[in-house]
């Protein structure tokens, strides 16, 4: 039978039954979103679990909240991951876990229509499917000590998504699914903090049926897009342009306003070249029709220690992990004066 949920739109979304969420939301448009007293799901986490797509596109036009408040992993550092998920069925399906990248978050795989989301056509192909947010990013902004707006919640970066986060989520998935391997699909810094942690972690490999890697990154040194002339700037002036915490969050009130111009004519195109001119120029590559979608939710923000890491990564053409700055930092974090260089 499955969940039995208390709210009968939350029902009938996990059940499948368009009329009647449909019904539900005439009654009263304020069920789009409401809780159930169950798990505290809501309509649109109801038929992602299921992977009722017909259901998930109808919500989402009646603008359901896509905060979707999944299952939150507490990983060694005591920050908090949160992930999407459809068809929860434990030990039924194969497993995949798909990793955005850099500035991205887990809608990255769902911001086009059913039929070109990886997410949805996985979903549809009997997958597991589950989204990884990287910490610092819109989903993933909570700590058991630390608050936003402390310099030490900030100070990560892809090495400790590699060495910590990405360890917790598989094994997290692992122990729900009752699976013992899963699909990996990674894009981007998704990929480098994959070919980090496998590397590192032989045993995790071992988790891991198949890795997909799209846009693979293990070194950044042949780069020639806009985005990385940016990490050529000195640390000094990285830090004095945007500080110590977070890199390239979206307010509310910035995002609704950017949604607003990026659904304009004319400006869609504008909107669309600025998002090409970050990660490389083809118009082939981008439904030019989303490009308010896809603002949305990107930039989703990281920290500037992480762009910092990065920006090592362009000066040095190696990866490697951060360089503190100093030996004695160094040591303390990684048992040597210089950062480990990273062998994928």
């Amino acid at each position: 039978m499955g969940i039995l949920y208390s709210e009968p739109i939350c029902q009938a979304a996990y059940q499948n039954d368009l009329g009647q969420v449909w019904h539900w939301v005439r009654e009263d448009n304020c069920n789009v979103n409401i809780q159930d007293g169950f798990n505290g799901d809501t309509p649109l986490i109801c038929a992602c679990r299921r992977g009722h797509v017909r259901i998930v596109s109808f919500l989402l036009r009646r603008n359901a909240n896509v905060n979707l408040k999944n299952q939150g992993i507490t990983r060694r550092a005591e920050s908090t991951l949160h992930m999407w998920n459809f068809l929860l069925t434990a030990g039924s399906r194969p497993v995949v876990l798909l990793q955005h990248g850099l500035l991205g978050d887990a809608s990255n795989w769902i911001s086009n229509l059913p039929n070109n989301s990886l997410g949805f056509i996985l979903a549809d192909a009997g997958f597991d499917v589950w989204m990884g947010n990287s910490r610092g990013n819109t989903w993933s902004r909570k700590h058991k000590t630390l608050s936003i707006e402390q310099d030490e919640f900030w100070a990560f970066s892809y090495d400790e998504m590699a060495r910590f986060d990405l360890p917790a989520v598989i094994n997290f998935i692992l122990q729900k699914t009752g699976q013992k391997k899963i699909y990996y699909v990674g894009y981007s810094q998704g990929t480098t903090i994959g070919f980090i942690a496998f590397s590192m972690m032989p045993e995790l490999a071992q988790k891991i049926k198949m890795y997909f890697a799209l846009a693979p990154i293990a070194t950044v040194k042949y780069a020639k897009s806009p985005g990385t002339k940016f990490l050529l700037l000195p640390d000094m002036m990285i830090r004095g342009l945007f500080g110590k915490k977070e890199f390239l969050y979206q307010t509310r009130f910035f995002r609704q306003f950017v949604i607003y111009l990026c659904g304009q004519m004319i400006l869609d195109q504008i909107c669309s070249n600025i998002i090409l001119l970050l990660g490389g120029f083809n118009t082939n590559n981008m439904n030019m029709s989303r490009a308010n979608v896809y603002v949305a939710h990107t930039p989703a923000g990281t920290s500037v220690q992480n762009i910092l890491h990065w920006s090592q990564a362009v000066n040095s053409g190696e990866l490697r992990a951060f360089d503190w700055g100093s030996e004695t930092k160094n040591l303390e974090k990684g048992n040597q004066p210089t950062p480990v260089k990273y062998r994928v």
